[in-house]
């Protein structure tokens, strides 16, 4: 295959551990999220196979890179620790200006409870981030303090959120995402594609389905859902494409 662009890509470690204590990295999914390597890095592969350390992930690791529309900024999440389960440290949104290496940090560990008085359990969880037309970014966030229902993945409720693209004016659009919506995608038409956990009340089934929704948080509706056309519907996951 040729091609005559860089690729921003994550390299994450193969093993994790030493001698007795060595086993095969894990890998972050929907039941998951927090399940990511120490080190893992953000990378810049040139078309002629060379490559660059952009960001590296130390103790942390680097997740969900998106490009801008203009192809010169790229969005990520960085964990400050990467231990496998939700922690103090929390996750936040940066951006990496790729032809001056400039980071800014689009995101803090704000916490903003729906209960005044609420309890903080782990660090805030900003994830998944997506440029918007207007100089929007949506991405997902366990600000507001939700837990899933019982039984229900992931272990923290994310919902879509929307700020500028030098993070000020953050604002809830999901407010319906009460078990968990994961990696929205940018559509031409201006929708939103998400990935949204639709077993609440349900407490015996894992099921995702991918739902749309303009930037605003207006006009929601299914894609594909899991519980379309099932009385009693039988476990099923659907995720969100990249395009």
């Amino acid at each position: 295959v040729k091609f005559d662009y860089p690729i921003i890509y994550v390299r994450s470690p193969r093993w994790r551990g030493e001698g007795d204590r060595k086993r095969p990295a894990g890998w972050a999914e929907f039941a998951h999220i927090f399940n990511v390597n120490p080190g893992t890095d953000l990378m810049l592969l040139q078309p002629d196979g060379s490559e660059e350390l952009l960001v590296a992930g130390g103790e942390g690791a680097v997740q969900d890179p998106y490009v801008s529309f203009d192809g010169e900024w790229v969005y990520y999440t960085l964990f400050h620790e990467a231990t496998g389960e939700p922690n103090k440290a929390g996750a936040d949104i940066y951006k990496i200006h790729v032809p001056t290496r400039k980071i800014v940090r689009l995101t803090e560990q704000e916490f903003t409870p729906s209960k005044p008085g609420q309890e903080q359990r782990y660090g805030v969880y900003n994830m998944h981030p997506c440029p918007l037309p207007g100089g929007k970014v949506a991405f997902v966030s366990s600000r507001n303090g939700y837990l899933p229902p019982p039984k229900s993945y992931p272990q923290v409720a994310l919902q879509l959120h929307s700020m500028d693209d030098d993070g000020r004016n953050i604002e809830t659009t999901g407010h319906l995402n009460l078990g968990g919506a994961l990696h929205p995608v940018i559509l031409t038409d201006g929708r939103i594609l998400f990935s949204s956990l639709e077993n609440m009340g349900l407490r015996n089934y894992i099921l995702w389905g991918i739902w749309s929704i303009k930037p605003a948080g207006t006009n929601w509706g299914p894609v594909a859902s899991a519980l379309h056309g099932h009385s009693r519907p039988s476990s099923g996951h659907f995720y969100t494409p990249l395009f």
